[in-house]
Parts: structure tokens; sequence; C-alpha cells
């Protein structure tokens, strides 16, 4: 069986790691566009990232997320803008929006929010939080 887009997204090597028991406090955490983060701990601020967003069981994020792709299994306490795809693993929970082209949510999955989907052919808008 060939992979899809949507597998592939979730494939990419892993370049940063915040680890269980670590916090973070920023304003917004950046990542590169060829690496994917993978989070254990807590951040507390708006997370940008170019790459794939692997949030584990023991992940938290208060704040919004901008990111091409994201397997949520944590917590998410804001938006989550992903450009291809968002997977929404059984121990997941979501409070806030979502807008992405691919969703996927296992069952056990928990989301307080509104979902919007956008078919390939209709654009996901650009990666960047609006500047006031």
């Amino acid at each position: 069986m060939a992979k899809t887009r949507t597998q592939d997204e979730f494939t990419r090597p892993t370049g940063t790691v915040i680890g269980r028991g670590f916090s973070v406090q920023a304003a917004r955490v950046v990542g590169s566009e060829s690496e994917s983060m993978r989070l254990d701990g807590v951040i507390q601020g708006n997370v940008e990232l170019d790459g794939v967003l692997n949030l584990g069981e023991t992940g938290r994020v208060e704040g919004d997320i901008l990111a091409e792709s994201a397997r949520i299994a944590g917590a998410v306490y804001g938006s989550i803008q992903c450009r291809y795809a968002l997977h929404l693993t059984a121990t997941a929970e979501v409070t806030g929006d979502i807008l992405t082209e691919t969703l996927i949510i296992d069952k056990g999955a928990v989301l307080h929010g509104r979902c919007q989907t956008s078919a390939p052919s209709e654009s996901v808008p650009a990666l960047a939080y609006a500047t006031a």
C-alpha cells in the first residue's frame, strides 16, 4: 500500500524535543521548516512550526498552534491551524477552533470548539500570525 501525503507528513525526523517535566513560557515558540517538534512538556504561548508538531500524552499547549501538520495526544487550550493535516488521537483534548485541510479524529478524542476543513483545491490561509 502506497503512503499518502498525510502519512508522510507525520514521519519527518524530530529535530526539537521538549521533554516531560519541562515548561516553556514565551509569547511565541518558532521552529524551522526542516524539522518537527516532539512536545511532552508544557508550552505557555503560541507555537509556530513550519514542520510537524507531535504533542505527546503528557504535553500541553496553552496558546495557539500554527503548523504544517500536527498529531495531538495531549491537551491544547487554543486554536489549531494546520496547512495539511491534523490528527487528534484518542487521548487528545482540544479547547479551541480548528482549521486544516485534512482532519483525523480517533474515538475518545475530545474537541470543544469549531472545526473547519478545506478541500485540497481550496487554500488554507498562509501560516503566519496577523500583526496588529
